[in-house]
């Protein structure tokens, strides 16, 4: 494929993808609002404790959806239909195993369920609650790893689209219920109904596109061995992830007193930067496609090009995000739920950190996934989940909020952070760690910079209502972002992104 349509492909499937993603931030925050209104703080608490449960069951999954994707770059890209087939066929196998698995480990730990729950009564509701969410995440896995073939074939845009209309049913649906039979279990039940109707949605469009009922035999067993050492390889990121991610909410539970209330207030913010985070990382994610054929090449110099351009991005958009939610974040909170559902400025600082660390991994993140990288920097990933689990519990008995917030940041910090650019950097692109480390310092600074002088203008704003909100948002917003192209307009990987920007509009004029 050439560099050419990858840029469109990947341009496409942006649009859908950050459409996508806006259209589920605010109707999610439609949604939170009646949920906030219509059901006591306990539900908001048990939704997030059982999001991190059933975030943890994913272990199970064991990274199979990563394996999938890098097995599929090279048949598609070669167009080998009958290894794209017997690659799924493998999955497909896989898949069904997993929720099986998934299934029984979630209904043996429901024991385990009221050491886990704290300030909140354990009874026969809080058990069909907790079921509803196995039920859920067991029927996501049903026709799901056909969704990846249309990812790695870089029709992303397919996905955004069917997931549009999904969330539109799930959100409005729920949203009724909210409103006329204020029943946490009916909401459940439409959050099951409309993942299954997603999946199998997608599962036709797919049968329709891609000739997949061709007679093939199985993988030979020697591919078989390699994709089960990938398997094996990419378990450590997944343990990591999952202790990464699936962990705060429960060790807040457990730990904190009211812990699962406490949870429910997190909750709310963590729904903010996650929503802003997803439509950050759908435009990422949508040119994963792209880099993945690319990686499949040899042109290591272009591979550079993108990964630089990637990473300034990643610290741009971050850096720009980190500045306005320092200053909106918790009157945003206060408008939308109430001043008991605030966090105080400290914790709000350390989720901002926790939000540009992680968003600033995500280039490295994307070449891991694309090139295979995953092999090398296991090791790492298992460090990272050790230390992280171990800080977590210390410094949250410590500290409370902070000290397990704090203790996700400084594992990363620690470990694949910087350790996974230094392999796809120096090892995998050959080129010098050393600038790259110069660069992210030199963004991190200008960031640093620009956010002391939008936080000394606007810090004794007072936000009373939306509209306050709305245009002290664009303010803030728009000036940051100003400031920060006046210090990155001289920047090589600046130049580069405004020249595919200029080829984009050419191509679109040319097809008006």
């Amino acid at each position: 494929m050439t560099e050419s349509n990858r840029t469109i492909n990947s341009t496409k499937n942006i649009i859908f993808a950050i459409s996508c993603q806006v259209i589920t931030l605010l109707l999610s925050f439609v949604n939170r609002s009646f949920f906030i209104k219509n059901l006591s703080a306990t539900y908001l608490g048990l939704n997030g404790v059982f999001s991190n449960v059933i975030y943890f069951l994913s272990l199970a999954e064991l990274g199979v959806g990563n394996v999938l994707l890098y097995n599929l770059y090279k048949p598609l890209k070669d167009n080998d239909q009958k290894k794209v087939v017997q690659v799924l066929n493998l999955f497909k196998k896989m898949y069904t195993f997993i929720a099986l698995l998934i299934l029984i480990i979630g209904i043996l730990i429901i024991p385990l369920l009221p050491y886990i729950l704290n300030g909140v009564k354990f009874s026969l509701s809080v058990v069909i609650i907790y079921l509803l969410f196995l039920i859920n995440t067991v029927v996501s896995y049903i026709f799901n790893y056909k969704m990846f073939l249309l990812t790695a074939d870089q029709k992303d845009n397919i996905v955004s689209k069917v997931s549009i209309i999904t969330i539109l049913v799930k959100e409005i649906s729920q949203i009724l219920a909210l409103i006329f039979f204020k029943n946490f279990y009916l909401y459940l039940v439409i959050l099951i109904i409309t993942t299954l109707m997603k999946n199998i949605v997608l599962s036709i469009i797919v049968d329709k596109k891609y000739d997949l009922k061709i007679e093939v035999e199985e993988l030979p067993k020697k591919e078989k061995k390699n994709i089960f050492s990938d398997f094996k390889d990419i378990f450590f990121y997944k343990i990591s992830s999952v202790v990464l991610y699936g962990t705060d909410n429960l060790l807040m539970s457990m730990l904190l007193n009211n812990g699962t209330i406490i949870v429910g207030i997190y909750s709310n913010y963590l729904l903010i930067t996650n929503s802003l985070k997803n439509i950050i990382s759908s435009f990422f994610q949508a040119m994963t496609g792209s880099i993945g054929n690319l990686n499949a090449s040899d042109d290591n110099e272009k591979k550079y090009t993108i990964f630089k351009a990637l990473n300034f991005m990643a610290t741009f958009i971050y850096g720009v995000c980190s500045i306005c939610l320092l200053l909106l974040l918790n009157p945003f909170i206060n408008i939308f739920a109430g001043p008991n559902y605030l966090f105080s400025i400290s914790i709000v600082i350390v989720i901002i950190v926790h939000f540009y660390v992680e968003g600033t991994f995500t280039p490295s993140w994307i070449f891991r996934e694309t090139a295979g990288i995953f092999k090398k920097s296991k090791n790492a990933a298992l460090t990272l989940a050790l230390i992280n689990i171990i800080l977590s519990i210390v410094l949250g008995i410590k500290f409370g909020v902070i000290g397990i917030l704090g203790a996700t940041i400084i594992s990363r910090l620690l470990t694949t952070y910087f350790y996974e650019p230094y392999l796809i950097v120096s090892k995998y692109l050959n080129k010098s760690f050393s600038k790259y480390l110069w660069n992210n310092l030199k963004y991190l600074l200008k960031n640093l910079l620009v956010g002391l002088v939008i936080y000394v203008i606007f810090k004794n704003i007072v936000i009373s209502n939306y509209f306050e909100f709305l245009i002290y948002g664009i303010l803030i917003f728009t000036l940051t972002t100003i400031l920060l192209i006046c210090l990155s307009f001289k920047d090589n990987e600046f130049k580069f992104l405004i020249s595919k920007f200029k080829f984009i509009l050419k191509k679109v004029r040319k097809e008006k």
